[in-house]
C-alpha cells in the first residue's frame, strides 16, 4: 500500500512523561586524524585536521529538484519505495523502485561515485556483499557496483562524510569480530579502499545498535554522529574525533531529548527535509508507527547535545517500513552486551542467560527463582516496543506473561498477555510475522492441531488470533528462528514427528507461511530447540538443539539461504537444564 504524507506536518503529541538520567559518557572518536593500524601508514589526504561535511543540500535529493527525498523498504513485500520530498516536511505518494529488497540493508551515503548525484548503498544479507547503486538524478538508480564482500561481519554502517579529507565520501563501520569502529576510505568510484582503525579508546561499540551521520546542524563545518546504545539513550559526537567532555550533556534520552516515553524502532538521516537550513533525522515511533521529524544538535565547545525543536509527525502507518540505516538485531540480547544469549532454567528453578563474545563464553547472568513454577519459557523479542528484549512464560494455570526487559535482564516486571494458554502445545515468538512492525506470537492448539497467529500490539498484549495452518499436530517442535533465508521475513522451523526431519516454513511477511521445505533429518534424539539469532556473529540466524540422552547441545549455523552450513557442539552436558528459550 503506497502512502501519501499528511497535507501539513502536525505537532507531535507529547506522550507519557518519563524521567531519564544519563550517566557520564566520554568518547574519543579518532576520525579526522585517524590512528592507523599497527604498521600502516597514516590516512592519505588528511592535511587539514578537520572532517569535511557532506553536501547536505543534495545528500538525499535523488530526483534533482532541490528537495530532500526519502527511501524506505516495505517489509511486507520487500519493495524499495521512493518518496519525493517537497521541501516543507511533506512528501509525495510512494513510487516503487522494485521488489526483492527485503533481505538488504540500505544506507543513503551521498555521492559515492563523484558524478554529482546521491547514491544508494545496500548490503545483501544473504551473501554479505556490499553494493553501490549510482543515482541517476531522476529518482532512480543505475547498475550496481560491487563495493565489497564479507560485510555480514559488520554490525553498523554510517557514511556521508569525507572523514579523511581526500575529497571522497567515506564509511564508518563497526566490526563484530572486535566491536571496534573502522574507517573505510571512499575511492570516489563507488568502492572503498583500505580500512583504518578509527577508535580504539571507547570500548562500548558492542552496545551500540544504531550509528548514523546527522550532518552539520550547528554549522561547525564537520559532520556529527548519532549513536543509539542498547540502554535506549542516544549519544552525539563530533565526526572530527575530539575527545568529548566527560559529562552527561552529550546524551539524549530515548525520545531524542524530548523527555517523553516515546521510543523509536529506527532513526535515519534525511538532510534538510523541512527547508529550514538545518539537517534533520526521522524516527519511527515503536508503538504508533508514526514517522517523526527531529532536529538535534551538538555543541562541540560545550559537549552538549540538545533537540532544537519539538518533533513533528509527518506521516503514519510506518510500522512495517525499514528506513535507510543499519541497526543491530537485539531480539536475543537481554543484557545489552552486543551478542545473543540463550535463556535456561536449572533443576532448582534458577533462570540464567549464557552467550558467547569474542569466541569465549560470556559469564552467566542469573535472574533468580521467579520462574520456578513456569511450564514454558520463550524468547519474546521486544513485545512491548520499549527497545528491550522480553521473555514469555506460562504458569501451570495457563496464564501467559511477558516479563519485561530493561536492558540488563527480564524478570523484575511482568504483564499478563492472556489466560487459557494451557490449550496450546507450542508457543513461539520474538518476531514480526505479519509485517505491522510489532512482535507477534504463534501457537499450536493441542486439541485441533491448528496453528494460530496472535498479532502483537506493541504493548505486551495481542489482538484477535488468525488461523494460519492446520494439521500441525504432526509436527513435534516449533522454532521461531527469525529470517533464516534472508528475504526480510521471519520464518518458522518444525520437526515432523513421523520422520524426525526438520522443515523450514518461510514467512511471507503477511502472517502466512509458505509450504515446508525439508532441510535436515536425524533429529529423533533431540529433546528441545531454541532460537538464538546470530549467535556466531556471521550475519545469519542460528538455533540450538539439545540431545536428551546426554544433554549435549549443538549450535546449528544458519547459511543465510534457509538452511544450515555446519553444526558444532556448544555445551557438552546440559542434562541439569530443564527449560531453554
Amino acid at each position: 500500500m503506497n502512502r501519501a504524507a499528511s497535507p501539513e506536518p502536525r505537532a507531535a503529541a507529547l506522550r507519557r512523561t518519563a524521567s531519564a538520567s544519563a550517566a557520564a559518557f566520554g568518547l574519543a572518536l579518532l576520525a579526522a586524524t585517524v590512528a592507523p593500524a599497527a604498521g600502516a601508514s597514516p590516512v592519505p589526504g588528511d592535511t587539514t585536521g578537520r572532517a569535511q561535511t557532506a553536501d547536505t543540500a543534495s545528500l538525499n535529493d535523488f530526483d534533482g529538484d532541490g528537495f530532500q527525498d526519502l527511501l524506505a523498504v516495505r517489509e511486507s513485500d520487500g519493495n524499495l519505495l521512493f518518496y519525493a520530498g517537497n521541501g516543507d516536511a511533506t512528501f509525495d505518494a510512494a513510487v516503487s523502485l522494485g521488489s526483492g529488497w527485503g533481505g538488504r540493508d540500505i544506507v543513503t551515503p551521498g555521492d559515492l561515485t563523484g558524478d554529482g548525484n546521491p547514491d544508494l548503498l545496500a548490503r545483501d544479507n544473504r551473501t554479505g556483499t556490499l553494493y553501490t547503486y549510482p543515482g541517476d538524478g531522476a529518482g532512480g538508480f543505475s547498475s550496481r557496483i560491487t563495493a565489497g564482500t564479507s560485510w555480514n561481519g559488520i554490525s553498523l554502517i554510517a557514511s556521508a562524510g569525507d572523514f579523511n579529507n581526500d575529497g571522497h565520501l567515506d564509511l564508518y563501520a563497526v566490526r563484530k569480530a572486535d566491536w571496534k569502529l573502522y574507517l573505510y576510505q571512499g575511492k570516489g568510484n563507488g568502492a572503498f579502499g583500505t580500512r583504518y582503525l578509527a577508535d580504539d579508546n571507547y570500548r562500548g561499540w558492542d552496545d551500540a545498535d544504531t550509528l548514523i551521520t546527522v550532518g552539520d546542524p550547528d554549522s561547525w563545518g564537520r559532520d556529527e554522529l548519532l549513536i543509539r546504545e542498547t540502554s535506549g539513550r542516544y549519544v552525539m559526537v563530533s565526526g572530527e574525533g575530539e575527545t568529548q567532555k566527560q559529562n552527561a550533556d552529550s546524551v539524549l534520552d530515548g525520545s531524542l531529548g524530548q523527555g517523553t516515553s516515546t521510543r523509536y524502532t529506527q532513526v535515519a538521516p534525511v538532510g534538510d527535509f523541512d527547508g529550514d537550513g538545518i539537517p534533520d533525522v526521522v524516527g519511527i515511533d515503536s508503538r504508533t508507527g508514526e514517522l517523526e521529524l527531529h532536529t538535534v544538535s551538538f555543541s562541540e565547545t560545550e559537549g552538549t547535545a540538545r533537540p532544537l525543536r519539538t518533533p513533528v509527525v509527518i506521516d503514519d502507518g510506518w510500522g512495517d517500513m525499514r528506513l535507510a540505516s543499519t541497526d543491530t538485531d537485539r531480539t536475543y540480547d537481554y543484557d545489552g552486551n552486543g551478542v545473543s544469549e540463550t535463556v535456561y532454567r536449572n533443576a532448582d528453578g534458577i533462570v540464567s542467560t549464557l552467550g558467547i563474545q569474542h569466541g569465549s563464553w560470556w559469564p552467566s547472568e542469573s535472574w533468580g527463582t521467579g520462574f520456578k513454577n513456569m511450564t514454558l519459557l520463550e524468547t519474546a523479542g521486544d513485545l512491548t516496543s520499549d527497545g528491550f528484549s522480553d521473555l514469555l512464560a506460562r504458569d501451570s494455570s495457563g496464564n501467559l506473561y511477558a516479563y519485561l526487559g530493561d536492558g540488563a535482564s527480564a524478570g523484575a516486571t511482568r504483564t499478563r498477555v492472556g489466560t487459557g494458554w494451557n490449550t496450546m502445545s507450542a508457543i513461539v515468538s520474538g518476531h514480526d510475522f505479519n509485517g505491522d512492525g510489532h512482535v507477534d506470537i504463534i501457537a499450536r492448539e493441542k486439541s485441533t492441531g491448528y496453528l494460530w497467529l496472535y498479532p502483537g500490539r506493541g504493548t505486551g498484549k495481542v489482538g484477535p488470533r488468525v488461523k494460519i495452518g492446520t494439521g500441525w499436530n504432526s509436527m513435534r517442535d516449533l522454532i521461531a528462528v527469525g529470517d533464516l533465508d534472508n528475504d526480510g521475513h521471519a520464518d518458522l522451523l518444525a520437526v515432523r514427528s513421523s520422520e524426525n526431519c526438520l522443515y523450514r516454513y518461510s514467512g511471507r511477511g503477511n502472517g502466512t507461511l509458505k509450504a515446508g521445505v525439508k532441510i535436515g533429518c536425524g533429529f529423533s534424539g533431540i529433546q528441545s530447540f531454541a532460537s538464538v539469532g546470530d549467535f556466531n556473529l556471521d550475519g545469519h540466524a542460528d538455533w540450538i538443539a539439545r540431545r536428551g540422552s546426554d544433554g549435549r547441545t549443538y549450535l546449528h549455523h544458519g547459511d543465510g539461504k534457509g538452511d544450515y552450513q555446519a553444526t558444532s557442539v556448544l555445551i557438552d552436558d546440559w542434562t541439569w537444564v530443564n527449560l531453554i528459550a
